[in-house]
């Protein structure tokens, strides 16, 4: 049998506590991992004002071009826009387009707080107004055959089930030539 001395004991005690420590930056490091670089790394972030001013023009340009590219409809290419008294009718593209997929409130930054002083939680859905009924509210026609596309495509409510879920668009198979003549004669 080993005879367990002081001197053991001391050993095992120190071999604990620097496993530990050791244990522990290796988590800080792990964490802190790009800030350490910056600091103690041999290549430090250069920060005078002709880079960082490069920089901020080129991402003025990216933003710029992303914008250009995604915001079609403020074009008003043709002046297409105010559609006149009698262009009354409209295609809404997309599930969340329709009642069931209507979604009322984003989520995280997105989110809205309903004012529930005016109305109980309960009723927000009844007084919360989907994106057809505001165009169709306005005199305009909504194409009910693209709603009917996507309600027959999903059955899913958003209301109903408490939140968002998981809205799905229908595939572009969908979209045929006969749905998409549908679309441009109506």
């Amino acid at each position: 049998m080993t005879k367990i001395t002081l001197r053991r004991i001391i050993l095992a005690a120190v071999a604990v506590v620097l496993i530990s420590v050791a244990a522990v930056a290796t988590a800080f490091a792990s964490a802190y991992w790009d800030y350490l670089m910056t600091v103690f790394g041999s290549s430090r972030l250069n920060t005078d004002s002709t880079t960082v001013n490069t920089a901020l023009a080129l991402g003025d340009d990216l933003v710029q071009e992303i914008a250009e590219d995604s915001i079609v409809l403020l074009r008003n290419e043709n002046d297409a826009l105010p559609l006149a008294e009698d262009e009354r009718k409209v295609n809404l593209f997309g599930y969340a387009s329709t009642e069931n997929g209507w979604v009322y409130s984003g989520g995280g930054s997105g989110g809205t707080i309903f004012n529930t002083d005016a109305a109980p939680a309960e009723t927000v859905s009844e007084i919360a107004v989907s994106l057809a009924e505001a165009f169709e509210s306005e005199g305009f026609e909504v194409n009910p055959e693209l709603e009917k596309l996507y309600n027959d495509f999903s059955s899913y409510n958003v209301t109903a089930a408490g939140g968002i879920g998981d809205l799905y668009n229908p595939p572009a198979s969908v979209y045929t030539h006969a749905v998409l003549r549908q679309a441009i004669d109506f």
